[in-house]
């Protein structure tokens, strides 16, 4: 017991840093806070990931030395693009509710450097060794401002990590830190009782006088005086309403330019009605409040005018022109218009238009509502969701969630995660899905990639065409990679080259212009040669030319499950003017038609084959649909006949020569017998 009880009294101590602040920064996105983004994206070079540890939690008193390890993880949400990341220290503070990429901390040298992130580590938490850097924090070496993490150069990295604001899961960023044993004081026992009280001590000197009490109450008030004559006044009394009509009323202004005119604020309690103009002055904007709370502001540059509604921190930056906001914005997040004719209709912390100061970047865009999103394309529109993003020119979000639409004319309708990166690309839902090829179109599902050009994926998950005009129902790790290729649906199928077809499961095309058809096997089925028709039907194969009015089968031809041979239906019941065959006549037909060896001319002059020209069988027998066929049954029904034929012609042969020896037999014993006698 008392090994045991050492045993544990040595063993390392630990205690792990909280995330007190997480966010990602954009170039693409000069001035825009993702403080509040369910996700922390690093997507190509000019994106950053800050993350910010508390370490109040240590024991008081620890110094660097005594830390044995510590080690940063955070959880993969995505892989669009799989590469190397590098992480180091920021050089000075920031807020999680205000870093942008043009305000971002400078950082520090590298402490880990190509950290690998592959397609495999999604729903993963991957783990970087800072020990030297906690280490420094704690001494004051180095003041603890975090930690920024990048891309490493020329790795292509395009990944998405969980924040600590993702409602869906719980998987932040943490810091594992592990003490050296022995070297942790124990916390501080609790306080001991209180003491006995001292002796009252002496009387102190008297105090400076106080100050002057407050002012007594009114008197009564005095007896009232005469009544004065009555003066003019250029108000007159109709019933209960007073009037002025003797010119304009000036509040707060001599030189009244209207029946009324204010010069300052005008507070109404009531409902303002009017039947005319409400005006401003020239350059000054027309605001509504409610209480202190501006509801609405109208600007006007020329004859160009403006409307601001809702939170009092939502704002059309000065320089653009023609720009609304109808409404919401609160906590801190506004609803922010930067260019020429955009548009926010309401929701929280959306911005349309472009913060790179040229009012024309991000003309006419559009947010209608939804939290975080951004239109910043000219002509962009984003419908509704959140932590959507439509970069590209006329592209399109209607809605879901971190949703990214950067190419000309592209589209999202909604989902989670789906990137339209090139012209005229389209993603209409589902999640994790990538249409980067121009004019590509996925329709739903997860982790599609539509990469070729005017190339489809249905839906399903995990497929994938690259080649131009591919196209993929649906399924399940399906590649369309040749030109013109199609799987339809169906599970780890793939063409790999132009103009294959690919179905059913491990079908694999690897010659152009081929058809595969794979069964439930679990075994790969792939062509042999170009244009080629393959299929794997272990169950077996049964071709039908004709039914009845029930369906059922009336022709057609069977390959049997193991079989080498086809079998066609040859059902007495499906037949009909049966008639009897004159076999003699056949087998003189047979003699008579003209039997060769030859080859195909499409097989070439090497493949040697023998029998009738199909002009000649139907002249000789008239038999199947045409002089240009022989159908198989026709041939061996011939040959049948003919064997019948023969068979009856040396049957009476034979009986007529049994006949002939017969008589010879009889003659030769005749002739033994005279022969004897003699």
């Amino acid at each position: 017991m008392i090994s045991l009880l050492l045993s544990l009294l040595f063993l390392p101590g630990g205690s792990d840093g909280v995330i007190a602040a997480d966010s990602h920064t954009a170039s693409s996105s000069a001035t825009k806070n993702f403080g509040t983004s369910a996700t922390l994206n690093l997507k190509g070079t000019g994106t950053r990931v800050y993350l910010q540890f508390s370490l109040a939690g240590l024991p008081a008193g620890t110094t660097g030395s005594q830390v044995q390890s510590a080690t940063m993880q955070i959880f993969v949400n995505k892989v669009s693009t799989a590469g190397s990341l590098d992480v180091a220290p920021n050089l000075a503070a920031w807020q999680e509710s205000s870093i942008t990429h043009g305000n971002a901390p400078a950082a520090g040298a590298a402490v880990a450097s190509s950290i690998g992130i592959a397609t495999t580590d999604v729903n993963k938490f991957i783990t970087v060794d800072i020990t030297n850097t906690v280490k420094a924090w704690i001494d004051g070496s180095l003041t603890n401002s975090g930690l920024v993490l990048s891309p490493t150069q020329g790795s292509g990295l395009s990944v998405q990590f969980d924040s600590k604001e993702n409602a869906k899961t719980a998987h932040e960023a943490s810091l594992k830190i592990a003490l050296n044993p022995g070297t942790i004081t124990g916390p501080q026992g609790p306080q001991g009782p209180q003491g006995i009280q001292g002796p009252i001590g002496p009387t102190g000197s008297t105090g400076s006088t106080g100050a002057t009490g407050a002012q007594g109450s009114t008197g009564a008030q005095g007896s009232k005086g005469d009544t004065g004559a009555t003066g003019s006044s250029p108000f007159s009394l109709v019933g209960l309403n007073a009037v002025y009509n003797q010119g304009a009323v000036g509040i707060g202004t001599s030189t009244p330019s209207k029946l009324l005119e204010v010069a300052g604020d005008a507070k109404i309690d009531g409902v303002l009605f009017t039947q005319s103009t409400v005006t401003s002055d020239v350059g000054q904007p027309l605001i509504l409040q409610i209480g202190q709370v501006s509801v609405m502001r109208y600007s006007i540059a020329g004859s160009e005018v403006s409307v601001l509604g809702g939170d009092a921190k939502n704002d059309i930056l000065e320089g653009s022109r023609l720009g609304t906001i109808c409404g919401g914005g609160s906590f801190g997040n506004p609803n922010i218009i930067y260019d020429d004719v955009c548009f926010v209709g309401g929701g929280v912390n959306n911005i349309a238009g472009s913060s790179d100061g040229d009012p024309l970047t991000g003309v006419a865009a559009t947010v209608v509502g939804g939290t975080d999103n951004l239109a910043d394309g000219p002509f962009s529109f984003v419908g509704g969701g959140s932590t959507n993003n439509a970069q590209g020119n006329h592209s399109s979000i209607v809605g879901g969630d971190q949703n990214t639409a950067s190419g000309t004319n592209s589209f999202i309708g909604g989902g989670v995660n789906n990137d339209a990166t090139t012209t005229s690309s389209v993603v209409c839902g589902g999640e994790f899905n990538f249409a980067s090829g121009s004019h590509g179109f996925i329709g739903a599902g997860t982790s599609n990639i539509a990469g070729g050009d005017h190339s489809v994926v249905g839906g399903g998950q995990n497929n994938q065409t690259n080649g131009v005009n591919a196209t993929i129902g649906g399924g399940d790790t399906n590649f369309a990679n040749g030109t013109g290729s199609t799987v339809p649906g169906g599970v780890n199928n793939s063409v790999a080259v132009s103009f294959g077809f690919a179905a059913g499961r491990r079908a694999k095309v690897n010659s152009p212009g081929a058809f595969v058809w794979g069964d439930s096997s679990d075994f790969d089925i792939s062509t042999v040669t170009s244009n080629e028709f393959v299929a794997r039907a272990t169950g077996g194969f049964r071709l039908v030319s004709g039914i009845d009015g029930s369906g059922t089968p009336t022709a057609g031809v069977t390959l049997a499950a193991g079989s080498g041979t086809w079998s066609s239906i040859s059902d007495r019941n499906l037949k009909e003017n049966v008639a009897p065959v004159d076999v003699n006549s056949i087998l003189q037909l047979i003699v008579a038609t003209p039997v060769s060896t030859w080859n195909y001319i499409a097989e070439g002059a090497a493949v040697r084959h023998m029998g009738p020209m199909a002009q000649d069988f139907y002249q000789s027998f008239n038999l199947g649909p045409d002089n240009k066929h022989i159908t198989t049954v026709d041939a061996d029904g011939v040959a049948l006949a003919a064997i019948q034929g023969l068979y009856k012609k040396m049957e009476k042969e034979n009986q007529e020569l049994r006949a002939e020896l017969k008589a010879q037999r009889e003659l030769l014993r005749e002739l033994v017998k005279q022969m004897n006698k003699n």
